[in-house]
């Protein structure tokens, strides 16, 4: 369950803002700054918590991690509590872990799941926002944040929104709201970042931390 939650998650958390035309030039020089900030991360650790908040209960399922990133094809999504789970990218081979369950690996070129997920990964870590500008589209808040609504009605019925809040200096994610049109919604927050510094290997091969 934890893990479909995660797969769930994680299109919408790592969507590369779309640009579109429209006068607005607050719009066009954030995306500009976002995009060469993005281009000087090589390597990114981070502390995550996830926050899903529904209708039926009366406090959000909170779920703590951190997450770990080198470019331009390793991806560790690890959750430490309540129970512990991780989903590993390295280059076109992955490994998922769940709990004392034996880990279970996957090909990006024979899972077309875990290859869309992949995609929207690299296009985020990458900056090539320019991809999905057909599929989104973006407002740009004060704060600074970028709100994200899908152009296609399918998707729009799943998802109302995503609010991505970011640093104002560093332009990294702080807050990313996934909002759903019933009311529920997921928060997932990120802090303590460090850029750019040497990642042990063992983070994309194996389910146990370093």
């Amino acid at each position: 369950m934890r893990l479909k939650l995660i797969l769930m998650l994680l299109p919408f958390l790592f969507v590369a803002p779309p640009v579109f035309a429209q006068d607005n030039s607050r719009l066009s020089s954030f995306i500009h700054d976002v995009e060469a900030k993005a281009a000087t991360v090589k390597t990114l650790t981070c502390t995550l918590k996830q926050e899903r908040h529904l209708a039926i209960f009366a406090r959000p399922v909170i779920f703590q991690g951190r997450m770990a990133l080198e470019k331009p094809d390793k991806l560790r999504w690890e959750f430490t509590s309540p129970i512990a789970s991780v989903l590993i990218f390295n280059g076109t081979k992955g490994l998922k872990c769940s709990g004392n369950s034996e880990p279970q690996r996957f090909n990006l070129a024979t899972d077309p799941i875990m290859q869309m997920v992949s995609k929207q990964i690299w296009t985020w870590v990458n900056g090539s926002y320019a991809t999905l500008q057909e599929q989104y589209r973006m407002v740009f808040e004060p704060g600074p944040c970028l709100v994200l609504t899908a152009n296609d009605p399918k998707m729009a019925r799943a998802i109302s929104s995503v609010k991505i809040s970011f640093n104002p200096d560093s332009l990294q994610p702080t807050t990313v709201r996934i909002q759903e049109p019933g009311g529920d919604h997921t928060v997932i927050s990120f802090s303590d970042f460090i850029l750019n510094q040497p990642l042990n290997q063992s983070l994309f091969t194996r389910c146990s931390s370093p």
